[in-house]
């Protein structure tokens, strides 16, 4: 006996019908993308997870002003990562694992939020460069302005170890620190 299969012919569907929630429900409860009602919740303050918070301006551009979020290392000899993130996000992805590396093996973080992202400060009126030269740029003047704030000498940086989301790793291959 053969069997033949047939293709059904597709059926589109209306999209469903939703209830709008009710005002005084809205204003403390938000749909999550899998429907269900769960609270809003406030953003956590950086101090959670940083230890210092320092505004770094560009070396080319004065009016351009890096939201950085620094924990020195607690050991002499500890690394530090830099966290670049990626686009559309803020330095404060790496809140949760900067953290968790800083209590456990003590190492020092920097984490900035990139131009036009974050907390960062940038004027406006230009023109936007997300290019990965400008980008690679803005890092090493992140990075030269915390050694000097942190004190370290030229020459003498704890070990660096850098980790990127999405375009940052990119960046990476655009610059070689000096």
């Amino acid at each position: 006996m053969i069997i033949k299969r047939t293709r059904l012919p597709k059926q589109i569907l209306p999209p469903p019908q939703f209830k709008p929630l009710p005002l005084h429900i809205r204003s403390v409860y938000s749909l999550s993308s899998t429907l269900t009602i769960s609270p809003i919740s406030e953003p956590l303050p950086w101090t959670n997870y940083f230890s210092q918070n320092i505004h770094v301006p560009s070396s080319k551009d004065p009016s351009l002003i890096f939201n950085v979020y620094f924990s020195p290392p607690t050991e002499p000899n500890a690394p530090v990562y830099v966290f670049h993130h990626g686009a559309g996000s803020s330095a404060l992805s790496f809140s949760l694992v900067a953290e968790l590396l800083v209590s456990s093996i003590s190492c020092g973080v920097i984490a900035f939020d990139v131009r036009h992202h974050g907390s960062t400060i940038i004027n406006e009126s230009h023109e936007w460069d997300l290019s990965l030269a400008t980008l690679a740029e803005d890092e090493i003047d992140v990075m030269k302005a915390v050694a000097a704030y942190a004190g370290w000498a030229a020459g003498h940086w704890p070990d660096i170890i850098l980790v990127g989301h999405r375009y940052a790793p990119r960046i990476r291959t655009v610059h070689n620190f000096e």
